[in-house]
């Protein structure tokens, strides 16, 4: 009973450690309403840190590269920091989502905000950005290619989850956006005076 009790204390004190994905999740949105952007970053860094084969790591990387970004919203004397910051989390993110399509649109959306937030990284990551699109856009014809008609599921491997397909028509509609999200990216690199 003692061992129950000793090991919820740091927990019902406010502090200790986070044991599972769900405790520091808990802990970076209390740091993010406070606006602590800092704390919020060190616990999922700290998490990534101590649980380096997570499978939760590439959402976990992408969440604090989010976080840094609404760092450089906040604090804007600290910009180029919080985005040099939220870069390198992305790129972390990238090794595990470089053919996921939901997460290279998250992370070409990364580096779309922090061009926006940084003046002296804006040409760099909406190029980035773009980079990210053009790469979707290569994994999206690859899947075309083998897509189904209709919605499935493909059948897990032992141990695995089922992992959803996309159809030709979602595969069509999200190359389009793909496109014209590059579109406006290239605007966006010319209005900014980018070479």
């Amino acid at each position: 009973m003692l061992s129950i009790v000793v090991g919820n204390l740091p927990r019902a004190m406010g502090g200790g450690t986070d044991s599972t994905t769900s405790d520091v999740l808990r802990r970076m949105a209390k740091y993010e309403k406070q606006s602590r952007y800092d704390e919020a970053i060190r616990a999922g860094n700290a998490w990534t840190e101590k649980h380096p084969d997570s499978d939760s790591n590439a959402w976990m990387f992408t969440l604090i590269a989010r976080l840094c970004l609404q760092g450089a919203k906040a604090e804007s004397g600290r910009a180029d920091e919080y985005v040099t910051q939220a870069m390198l989390y992305r790129d972390k993110a990238l090794r595990f989502e470089s053919d996921n399509p939901s997460g290279l649109r998250d992370l070409a959306w990364l580096s779309e905000a922090g061009g926006d937030l940084s003046a002296t990284q804006r040409c760099v990551q909406y190029r980035n950005a773009i980079k990210i699109l053009a790469h979707l856009a290569e994994v999206l014809r690859e899947r075309r290619a083998v897509a189904p008609k209709q919605e499935a599921f493909v059948a897990p491997r032992q141990g695995t989850p089922a992992e959803y397909v996309l159809t030709v028509e979602e595969i069509d509609t999200l190359l389009e956006r793909t496109n014209g999200t590059v579109t406006r990216l290239r605007e966006k690199l010319q209005k900014s005076g980018c070479k």
